[in-house]
């Protein structure tokens, strides 16, 4: 976590609630960044009015790079999950194939063996 001069501009959702004393439950809704935590930055604002400004000025900051960076988060976790579904694919393609031979294997054992009893009697 990078440390905070006063006066510096927020980065992240996280570090504007730091700036702006934001303590307990709110801290770990804001370090996920989600739209919960500009809601929580919203109410603040409702709260101190002489302060609206800045925190609007610094949501609308926070936004955008909050945006940037679940865009590219979002475009990676496609990726991954596109990887997991060709595994499963291959994975079930391969299930699919080991069961259809051993039900070939269990018709040929069962052929054979009724074949035996009608030869034999």
């Amino acid at each position: 976590m990078r440390e905070i001069r006063p006066g510096a501009p927020a980065r992240t959702a996280g570090e504007l609630a730091r700036n702006l004393q934001f303590r307990g439950q709110y801290m770990s809704i804001l370090n996920k960044l989600t739209i919960g935590a500009i809601a929580a930055l919203g109410a603040y604002a409702l709260k101190n009015p002489d302060k609206t400004t800045k925190v609007a000025k610094r949501l609308m900051r926070d936004a955008r790079a909050e945006t940037r960076s679940l865009a590219s988060s979002a475009r990676s976790g496609a990726e991954s999950a596109k990887g997991a579904a060709t595994k499963a694919k291959k994975v079930a393609k391969s299930t699919v194939t080991a069961e259809a031979a051993s039900v070939r294997r269990k018709t040929r054992k069962t052929a054979k063996r009724v074949a035996r009893r009608v030869k034999h009697g």
